[in-house]
């Protein structure tokens, strides 16, 4: 404190930036995405959202298919915007595949999300739903956020 009575603090501690990479990728679903859901989701529009045409149903998937073997630090797999904790897969799996045909899971979504470090290479991640229509008329679903290892 000064003699004027101020209370200096010093600056907060940089933050710091997340830098996401983004390896060309092909999408796929069960279910159609709206409009250009698909530009959305392979051309990493961080922030944005694509919307499916329907209700999801048991088993009802997303599946990226990276062009080339990639090494991930982390995944996060989202579906749903953020204020709408209804319009995601309330209850489903995330699975990885080093050659796009054979899956292992990585985890279970949890409110719809999770982030994960892969144990080794990813070829492809796939997204399921395991839960019924809870009431829901479409389903959000958000870019992979992708760091490098």
């Amino acid at each position: 404190m000064d003699n004027m009575g101020i209370l200096y603090r010093a600056a907060a501690p940089e933050v710091e930036k997340v830098k996401y990479i983004t390896p060309a990728v092909k999408f796929s679903s069960s279910m159609t995405l709206a409009g250009r859901g698909e530009e959305v989701i392979t051309k990493y529009k961080i922030g944005t959202n694509a919307r499916t045409t329907k209700a999801p149903k048991v088993g009802d998937w997303f599946l990226f298919t990276f062009d080339n073997v990639q090494e991930f630090g982390t995944v996060e797999v989202i579906t749903g915007y953020s204020y709408f904790p209804d319009k995601i897969f309330t209850k489903g799996i995330v699975e990885v595949s080093v050659d796009g045909v054979n899956f292992t899971k990585a985890g279970d979504l949890l409110n719809g999300r999770l982030k994960f470090t892969p144990s080794g290479k990813v070829k492809a991640i796939k997204v399921t739903n395991q839960q019924g229509n809870t009431g829901m008329n479409t389903t959000y679903l958000q870019a992979l956020q992708l760091t490098a290892k």
